[in-house]
């Protein structure tokens, strides 16, 4: 038998000062305005998460299944408004970082979130959409941006 369990959590939070070149004194932002959604999830909510599934659900609850948590959706310019107004914005062509430069053009894509289907080519709705397994852990709180990076 083959089983397949998947956790989609989208960009860890703890990686958004690496995302968004904050060590520079700016938020620098490549491949569109910013303004498109994604998701974000700190890994200690991650690992929590999958802690808990495993120990309460049933394994055909858990047997073939695509779970999407996301502690919270934001724009690179939603993230660049948490630092405030003394951190300007820049935007770039690229960064000599590659995968920083996808990255940035995933997310400005609006293909960034735990709910969007790659092969459909569109955001999932009901049990399948965005952060929708955040129901299956009663009583957590998720944590934000602004709370994992003490904004």
């Amino acid at each position: 038998m083959n089983c397949t369990e998947v956790i989609q959590t989208g960009g860890f939070i703890s990686y958004i000062p690496y995302l968004t070149s904050i060590d520079s004194g700016k938020i620098r932002i490549s491949g569109g305005k910013g303004d498109a959604k994604a998701s974000f999830t700190d890994p200690t909510d991650i690992a929590g998460f999958t802690a808990y599934i495993v120990t309460h659900l049933s394994p055909s609850e858990l047997s073939n299944k695509i779970f999407r948590i996301e502690g919270e959706r934001a724009s690179l310019l939603d993230i660049a408004g948490y630092y405030g107004p003394k951190v300007p914005v820049e935007y770039v062509n690229e960064f000599e970082d590659e995968f920083k430069t996808f990255l940035h053009q995933l997310v400005n894509s609006g293909k960034g979130t735990t709910g969007y289907d790659f092969a459909s080519g569109k955001e999932l709705t009901g049990s399948d959409a965005t952060g929708a397994s955040n129901v299956l852990w009663p009583g957590h709180h998720w944590k934000g941006i602004k709370e994992v990076l003490g904004l």
